[in-house]
């Protein structure tokens, strides 16, 4: 066989979301692909699935998903300003009486707490799950969209609210232990290594956000001690991970990294903006570091976008290593709405064995509205890890000027196929065409021990992109492995 004139045998680059630029190791998009279990080979990742309330869908967001050590139940802050408990579906346990949506949830001392517009509420984790709730445990909070909560290295309970940080210490509660700037808003709370406390601010005119900063707090002094400038209008979230704090800054939510002891922030992802009505954003409690990986909701946080706004940059749930230099980007989750929020993204364990990620999902459809709890599959629950679809794009390969592509052969490899592993299925598209057009599916018994399928096509194009589909089996955990694809052909001449 000839050489081949385009060929694609190492998939660890991850995505770049742009279908003509990127190094040979990377392709332009994917969903719920694995590129890490084998380095170079893509396979499908784990599934996901729907928890329900009581055999139906969820009629509310949640901004807070915790799974507590105390009483081992994962519980969910509803904007319903309902308290829910479940690990495969979920059971309301209590309704608060205090105005606003639950902005959270944290664990601290054997209870849970959760804010609301200007008040804290806890719940005492020793007793019944629908029992041992003060909804009103503190008052006087300042009003804000968000409130952030984090346990700090000092042992510390400390929450967000408006310009003020408050604190608790199983003892006393205190107000106000910090006061930032006037018109400077709390959105997240992290630590930044045990010395600082990094406090995510945004500065606002009552309408707009301008600017945005992270104060670093030594948790002693009577005011921040350092500032480190994000060159973005707003603070989305934060993260501080395998010793560098990471940001998510801006209305395309762009991603800042910090190392530990630095004071500059440096971009290392954007999303492009593709629509100047839809804003991006991640929201505080949708951020999850797991196994050296963080992984990550990016929403639409406007109500103008649709499906079409921004096809580059979709929304989902996106994750990546916590390496600056081996930065990888891929959406582990992807939906279908014309525009999808995730307010909160959290680990749980079972029980059973393994860990899943939950989430809180909603999209609208400019129809209907629709509201859920995903989570990944689960081995605790009998679940077949890989049985959903993957997919993968590759770049858009373009004949030299004054050329044309004519393709005598299109081949893909993949590890020996073993039945009932699944499937794969290998598409081409060439020019402006819409949709894609099959060449070849292996599946079943029928593909057994293969290895390589070669397809005789011949096509003339100016360009081509490739598209694969894989699945695991829906009886195992058993998927295939694709190793490379390639079209064999030559270059000839426009004219």
């Amino acid at each position: 066989m000839k050489p081949p004139i385009i060929e694609i045998n190492d998939f660890k680059g991850g995505m770049t979301l742009n279908e003509k630029l990127g190094r040979t190791d990377q392709f332009h998009i994917g969903y719920l692909l694995d590129f890490s279990s084998k380095p170079g080979y893509l396979a499908p990742g784990i599934g996901w699935t729907e928890n329900l309330v009581g055999g139906s869908n969820p009629t509310t967001e949640f901004r807070g998903i915790i799974q507590t050590i105390k009483d081992s139940n994962v519980w969910y802050g509803g904007e319903d300003k309902k308290l829910y408990t479940g690990l495969w579906s979920l059971t309301e346990q209590a309704t608060s009486d205090q105005a606003g949506a639950i902005r959270g949830l944290i664990e601290y001392k054997n209870y849970l707490y959760y804010p609301q517009d200007t008040t804290i509420g806890r719940k005492d984790l020793s007793v019944a799950a629908n029992l041992g709730f003060t909804h009103n445990w503190q008052t006087s909070l300042t009003n804000a969209s968000e409130h952030p909560m984090k346990v700090s290295a000092d042992g510390k309970l400390y929450f967000g609210h408006g310009s003020y940080l408050a604190s608790y210490d199983d003892s006393t509660f205190q107000l106000n232990v910090l006061d930032l700037a006037d018109k400077w808003v709390i959105q997240c709370l992290e630590d930044f290594g045990y010395l600082y406390l990094a406090i995510g601010a945004s500065y606002t005119d009552g309408n707009y956000y301008i600017a945005s900063k992270i104060f670093l707090w030594d948790r002693i002094s009577s005011s921040w001690v350092d500032e480190i400038v994000i060159p973005e209008d707003r603070i989305c979230a934060m993260k501080f991970y395998n010793g560098y704090l990471w940001i998510w800054a801006g209305s395309s939510a762009n991603l800042y990294v910090v190392p530990e002891g630095s004071r500059r922030a440096t971009k290392i992802w954007s999303f492009v903006k593709e629509a100047g009505d839809v804003t991006l954003t991640v929201f505080p409690n949708a951020v999850v570091g797991r196994k050296g990986t963080i992984f990550f909701g990016l929403s639409e946080d406007s109500t103008m976008g649709t499906s079409t706004s921004y096809p580059q940059n979709p929304t989902g749930i996106y994750s990546f290593p916590a390496e600056p230099e081996k930065l990888t980007l891929n959406i582990v989750y992807k939906g279908q709405g014309y525009y999808e929020r995730f307010k909160s993204l959290y680990l749980i364990r079972s029980s059973g064995g393994g860990e899943s990620l939950i989430s809180s999902r909603y999209w609208h459809s400019l129809i209907t509205s629709y509201y859920s709890v995903i989570r990944q599959y689960n081995r605790g629950n009998n679940e077949y890890l890989y049985a959903n679809q993957a997919t993968y794009e590759s770049f858009r390969f373009e004949a030299p000027k004054n050329k044309k592509i004519f393709t005598e052969a299109f081949g893909i490899q993949y590890e020996p196929f073993v039945a009932g592993s699944g499937y794969i299925s290998f598409y081409y598209k060439k020019d402006n065409d819409t949709d894609y057009t099959s060449l070849v599916t292996i599946q079943g018994s029928g593909d057994a021990n293969t290895y390589e399928k070669i397809i005789y096509k011949r096509i003339s194009a100016d360009s081509l992109m490739f598209k694969v589909e894989l699945g695991g089996s829906g009886s195992s955990d058993i998927r295939p492995f694709l190793k490379s694809i390639y079209v064999t052909g030559h270059l000839i001449s426009k004219v």
